[in-house]
């Protein structure tokens, strides 16, 4: 076998590219306020709004509540437009859109949850049960 030696190869400065979590878009395209987020979470609205934008990492068992939270908010949507849906077209072709692109954003996280610790999704199902407990809607009627 022949030694071959190889050019080394360019340095290439590294760019750090910051990770958007589908969550976030998703509660994007229901227009989920990030101060709501902020408060429900627990922490600064800023805290929020780096996260949102990739530029501080949030913990796994914050995704998976956020993915819950995103999922809760999907359901109660179209559990309180199904009617109005199917009765008006203009309803339907507002909300639809922005409903199916957040499902959408939503799959793609529960894909990406995947990959955590089975410890951290199940601290991040047990925090989202004990605040549905607390705040779900239906328990407020």
């Amino acid at each position: 076998m022949r030694n071959v030696k190889v050019a080394a190869l360019p340095s290439v400065p590294s760019v750090v590219h910051p990770v958007v979590h589908p969550v976030f878009e998703g509660l994007a395209c229901l227009k989920y306020p990030v101060k709501k987020v902020s408060e429900i979470m627990g922490v600064d609205l800023s805290m929020v709004e780096q996260w949102s934008r990739g530029e501080d990492k949030i913990s796994d068992v914050d995704l998976v509540f956020l993915t819950l939270l995103l999922a809760y908010r999907i359901d109660e949507i179209e559990a309180s437009y199904a009617d109005h849906l199917k009765q008006s077209v203009d309803l339907q072709s507002d909300m639809h859109a922005p409903l199916k692109e957040a499902v959408v954003y939503l799959e793609i996280q529960e894909a990406v949850n995947y990959s955590f610790a089975v410890p951290d999704i199940r601290q991040g199902v047990q925090n989202f049960r004990s605040w549905w407990r607390d705040n779900a809607s239906f328990a407020k009627k």
